[in-house]
């Protein structure tokens, strides 16, 4: 009689692929020999042979020959307390059952070793379910501080990746560009690859070597803001990679407000914002002096003195 060992499904497995949820449980196996256990009856559903496209619903039990896993560790039942990282100088600007937003500090990367990602637990359905991981829904560049969405449910990792590949979330960042820019307009340029770049340029304050822009993404691109600056002749200062010239070390960029549609997520306001680092208002007092920053943190930009707040 062959030996099973039974894996719980978890609601925020529901819907997976069953062979993406195996290849979590045995990640050293290829695939094409996974599929190849799958034709042989080696792993099943409730008792019953599935193919690898078989879609879990958010109960029942996943088998795997137990000989399969005899030099796999069985995480259904390794459940070794986290270690908690110390999150005490991540400001968490809003969180819900799906979805967290984090107000990133300049200097830290999103990915990888040291990261962000690592300093923000996992959810509590995370640790237990066999497929779902939490973390960053999106991307800001290490220099970039401000607003980041982090997944708490797979419902939430879905429908922020939806909403945000439809454009229906709407994202404004306020930087600092060298030189005089008094502008009102929608950039529209071809990126490496083709690819086009659009944002909604409007310039907050304008002074006679540097310049207090909003932009609003029209598009998503890898350093697009920073790309697109450059490209018009006004590159955010300190950003070396792109054509600044100054002496500060890093660059300016903030990842200021989302606005959500009106459908979404249980819990979660029309829109979020998030307070400038300390580093970024000093320049900006330095520069602009305090009627500006006054009106960022009142969290209304005007586009024209005749427009709602956006």
């Amino acid at each position: 009689m062959l030996d099973f060992t039974s894996f719980s499904i978890q609601p925020d497995d529901s819907g997976r692929r069953i062979d993406r949820i195996v290849r979590r449980l045995m990640p050293e196996t290829p695939l094409s020999s996974i599929y190849r256990l799958f034709r042989k009856g080696l792993i099943r559903f409730n008792g019953q042979r599935v193919t690898p496209g078989f879609l879990v619903p958010s109960t029942g039990q996943l088998l795997i020959a137990s000989m399969l896993l005899a030099h796999t560790p069985d995480i259904s039942l390794d459940r070794t307390p986290e270690i908690i990282p110390d999150t005490s100088g991540i400001e968490r600007i809003h969180e819900t059952g799906d979805i967290v937003f984090i107000n990133k500090p300049s200097g830290i990367s999103v990915h990888g070793p040291d990261s962000l990602e690592s300093l923000i637990p996992q959810s509590e359905g995370a640790r237990e379910s066999l497929s779902f991981r939490s973390g960053p829904l999106h991307r800001l560049d290490k220099d970039t501080s401000g607003l980041i969405a982090f997944s708490r449910s797979l419902r939430g990792a879905r429908w922020f990746s939806h909403a945000l590949h439809a454009r229906q979330i709407q994202k404004y960042y306020v930087g600092i560009v060298s030189g005089f820019l008094d502008i009102t307009a929608r950039w529209q340029d071809v990126g490496d690859g083709q690819s086009e770049m659009v944002t909604d340029v409007h310039t907050l304050l304008a002074g006679s070597d540097s310049s207090l822009l909003c932009f609003h993404l029209i598009t998503g691109k890898k350093h697009q803001i920073r790309i697109q600056c450059a490209s018009h002749g006004h590159p955010l200062i300190g950003d070396k990679r792109y054509g600044a010239t100054d002496n500060h070390k890093t660059f300016f960029l903030h990842s200021w407000k989302m606005i959500f549609p009106e459908e979404s997520l249980p819990g979660l306001p029309h829109q979020l914002t998030a307070s400038l680092p300390a580093r970024f208002s000093r320049e900006i007092l330095d520069r602009f002096g305090d009627n500006v920053l006054a009106l960022l943190d009142d969290r209304a930009i005007y586009w024209s003195d005749n427009e709602e707040p956006q």
